[in-house]
């Protein structure tokens, strides 16, 4: 239907004979000379008649960043975009950007700056369209990625082709051979071949084979984008047949020289070629499989892709083939593959505290304790592996869930709502019992006529009132939450649901209520609600409540076409209960927000605008949507303002407290839940590095003394992440100039015994009631990485009571009367993750009993007001 080898301006075929690219250079379309660069397509395709369209290209960008590839349009030379196919926005591998709010397929191929064989296929059916993608991949019947779409985004003839890059951000990219087809052989696509790679579980061999006879192998690549490879046991062919190695190959696996393409350093790319061949020449596959060795890192993350090249008569020929696990999966918490989950992975674990980053490989960050997959070493991860070992290790290994006997006085309550209790799960917070017993109440005759438009404790794919018929979260997270990053990929990190009947906040006061965490804090990140005015949040958001919209870095409103309503309260990764308020019964519109903050006549701020605004429709659909730094949702309420009680009643106090003393740094565990508080971990973090971990400024090797080899640290990790220099740096994120002059202000220093953060795992004399273990799980063990960002030690067979007396952690604030106040904390609980609350005190104001004397009574008072809803899931 149309080509273009780009050799020419107006060269090819099927495209404007008086229309030039305008942006040709050494035989390629690039965006070096000019961009964007359209052409017009003669005659317009009617994609949709024909059926099917294949799309093939060679493509190459100068930066693995920004986005850049081929589009086709509507219109001349703009109009609708409807098809994009080669480094869409922010994706990190080669694919399609689906257009029409369908999202992104991808390839998976990583994106590098090496020349890469790309061919989309959009196939047309008579209800729905069917994308498919390959990249450096010929096997027709194996294609990298495929989707199905109801509805169509293509819906009118293609009239021209576009190659654009973000220049603006420095990317180039160039696009070659472009040929545009209705069938497989015009792009040249290969029949299926019946290769496969195969993976013992057990033993990490991998091997390749083939059902019949697969001759003329000159090549093959192995991915894993989570990094499973470990050359040290790969069995290579050119190991075997290099006949220019010391001693020589013996030709046992091909009579051809080999080598070895991959890095030295590479756990992601395994891939041998010989270029020692004449045409038709190579190895060949049969059904004796060929062993590669045993490379492969037993862990339960399985995504190795594989591909073979053969030789066509002097074409060489990528085909993609199946790739086939055996043997029993790898249970999460095998930390080290072994088939087992010990007191080995116990130690590996711990080692992560401290260490798991984003530059980490998925494996990587899996064997020291990343359970969750989202590169962060936290809580939540101590959560999975106590789960893990407990259930590897039989019933009662994690000591026996504590369960209590209710008191006689709560025998009566607790039979009226015995029926709600049986619908909520542990995990839920307890402001939707809370909900769950106004409902109650108003049963029982009470006169109050609150209207739920909506709500929700997302503790089941159907859970909640007020939505669609059949309409569930995509991003529902089992643990009875809304989530970012449904089952650990942030490829998706968004979730709507349509409801039951529109809500119309016109002429009326609206409220709104949810709990909100961000997983990380810095001013690039944002989430939170939306509301849309169409069906499955459309184009037509009218309201959006949740963290830093528009770049505010505090919790807010946007307003759409009103601007922004910011609480003023800087959002950190804390739960924070988020209350906004809509008042249309005059002729303008009043919103106020409260965060944290349960006194109705006092938000914390209100913003007037004239009118209606943005909200001039019902409410038809609702989306959580954030930046992809994980953010989190539970206990969704939207009502009217008839009964202001369910919005603005804060819950019991049943969360542990920590008290930070600013002047004099010490950080104090605090109970006044009225009760024994079982913990069996717990941690402490500052994104901004105000903790003392107890190590001495300047010692980056943690061996007591500030000397010439904590220089050597410095230099060896300049620029590197930060927890590189043993939480004995300056606080920054990474390793600068900085921490080089805390070194030299401290050379010839020595540790003192009891400065910082004083844990119970290793105190000179044990606090009552808290063990300490030594690599056993018998009692409290500390991370093995504490820092200025955080903290933290865990129980991993028991559970030690905190009750009434405050429990001191020694001056682990190291923030000073003016530091940043962003201290989080959160503990596990009879198997469930809390986040507490922090407070910052005056000097010398710690309590050492949770009965508050009267100079503090002013902090538990607000402690009470300001609780965050306890037993908040992960």
């Amino acid at each position: 239907m149309a080509s273009d080898d780009f050799s020419a301006e107006l060269g090819g075929t099927g495209f404007n004979a008086t229309d030039e690219w305008g942006n040709l250079e050494n035989g390629v379309s690039t965006t070096a000379v000019a961009s964007p660069a359209f052409r017009a397509l003669d005659p317009a395709l009617d994609s949709v008649g024909l059926g099917t369209v294949y799309v093939s290209f060679d493509f190459s960008t100068s930066q693995t960043v920004n986005w850049g590839g081929l589009a086709f349009f509507e219109g001349v030379d703009g109009g609708d975009e409807t098809l994009f196919v080669g480094m869409p926005n922010g994706q990190q591998s080669y694919g399609i950007d689906l257009k029409g709010g369908q999202g992104v397929l991808l390839s998976g191929v990583p994106i590098d700056t090496q020349v890469h064989r790309i061919i989309a296929q959009i196939e047309f059916g008579s209800s729905d369209d069917t994308y498919r993608l390959w990249v450096d991949n010929l096997n027709e019947s194996m294609p990298n990625g495929e989707i199905t779409l109801d509805g169509f985004v293509v819906d009118d003839a293609w009239q021209s082709v576009r190659v654009a890059s973000d220049v603006g951000a420095g990317t180039i990219v160039t696009v070659d051979n472009l040929v545009i087809a209705d069938s497989a052989a015009d792009v040249g696509m290969t029949p299926s071949v019946d290769a496969t790679l195969t993976i013992d579980r057990g033993t990490g061999e991998i091997s390749l084979s083939s059902g019949s006879n697969l001759p003329n192998v000159v090549g093959y690549t192995l991915r894993s984008n989570a990094g499973s490879f470990d050359q040290a046991t790969w069995n290579t062919i050119d190991g075997r047949d290099a006949t220019d190695a010391t001693p020589p190959g013996d030709g046992s696996v091909d009579d051809n020289d080999w080598e070895v393409l991959t890095g030295a350093d590479s756990t992601t790319d395994l891939s041998e070629f010989t270029f020692d061949v004449s045409p038709g020449d190579g190895l060949a596959l049969g059904t004796t499989p060929l062993s590669l060795g045993t490379p492969w890192m037993r862990s339960p993350i399985e995504d190795i892709s594989a591909v073979v090249t053969i030789d066509d008569n002097g074409t060489e020929v990528p085909l993609a083939i199946e790739v086939v696990y055996t043997g029993d999966a790898v249970v999460s918490g095998d930390l080290n593959g072994d088939g087992d989950i010990d007191l080995d992975d116990w130690v590996d674990f711990k080692a992560g505290q401290g260490v798991v980053n984003g530059g980490m490989t998925a494996v990587e960050a899996y064997r020291m304790g990343d359970l969750d997959g989202n590169f962060v070493h936290d809580l939540e991860d101590f959560d999975l592996f106590a789960e893990a070992y407990d259930l590897a290790n039989g019933a009662g290994a994690f000591a026996a869930a504590i369960t209590s006997v209710p008191e006689p006085s709560t025998i009566a309550m607790l039979a009226g709502v015995g029926i709600l209790a049986c619908t909520v799960r542990r995990r839920t917070g307890l402001f939707v019992h809370l909900v769950a017993a106004v409902f109650l109440v108003a049963s029982l005759g009470s006169t109050a006529k609150a209207v739920v438009y909506a709500s929700d404790d997302f503790s089941a794919d159907g859970s909640g009132v007020g939505w669609a018929g059949g309409d569930i979260w995509e991003t529902r997270d089992d643990g009875g939450f809304l989530s970012t990053y449904p089952n650990g990929s942030p490829d998706n990190t968004f979730s709507s649901r349509n409801f039951a009947a529109p809500i119309d906040p016109q002429n009326n006061l609206t409220y709104i209520r949810f709990d909100y965490r961000q997983g990380e804090a810095s001013g690039q990140d944002w989430g939170g609600f939306a509301f849309f005015e169409g069906l499955d949040a459309g184009n037509d958001e009218s309201f959006f409540a949740g963290a830093n919209p528009g770049g505010t870095e505090n919790y807010a409103f946007d307003t759409k076409g009103g601007g922004n309503l910011d609480s003023m309260v800087p959002f950190n990764a804390q739960y924070r209960t988020i209350i906004g308020a809509i008042d249309q019964t005059g002729a303008n519109t009043i919103y106020s927000i409260w965060i944290d903050n349960f006194d109705v006549q006092n938000p914390n701020n209100t913003l007037t605008i004239d009118g209606q605004g943005a909200i001039n429709a019902p409410w038809q659909s609702l989306r959580f949507n954030g930046s992809g730094t994980h953010e989190f949702a539970d206990n969704l309420l939207i009502t009217d303002g008839s009964e202001q009680s369910m919005i603005f009643e804060p819950p019991a106090l049943e969360t542990l407290n920590l008290l930070v003393d600013k002047s004099t740094g010490e950080v104090m565990i605090e109970n006044s839940t009225g009760a024994d508080v079982d913990i069996s971990g717990y941690s402490i973090t500052s994104g901004s590095g105000m903790l003392d971990a107890g190590g001495t400024p300047g010692d980056f090797n943690i061996d007591g003394a500030v000397d010439i080899a904590d220089y050597t640290v410095w230099r060896n990790h300049l620029g590197g992440d930060a927890a590189a220099l043993g939480g004995n740096g300056s606080g920054g994120a990474t390793v600068t100039a900085a921490d080089y002059e805390l070194w030299k202000a401290n050379f010839g220093n020595m540790a003192t015994p009891g400065d910082g953060w004083e844990s119970f795992a290793e105190r000179d004399t044990p606090v009552a009631g808290f063990p300490q273990g030594s690599d056993n799980g018998l009692g409290w063990e500390a991370g093995g990485n504490p820092s200025t960002f955080e903290v933290a030690e865990y129980y991993l067979l028991g559970e030690s009571a905190v009750g009434s007396t405050s429990l001191s952690l020694g001056p682990a604030y190291r923030g000073g009367p003016d530091g940043t106040q962003d201290l989080s904390f959160s503990y596990r609980s009879n198997g469930e993750l809390v986040f507490g609350s922090v407070y910052y005190v005056a000097a010398g104001s710690l309590a050492t009993s949770a009965v508050p004397e009267p100079s503090s009574l002013l902090i538990v008072c607000v402690g009470a007001a300001m609780a965050l809803i306890s037993r908040r899931c992960r």
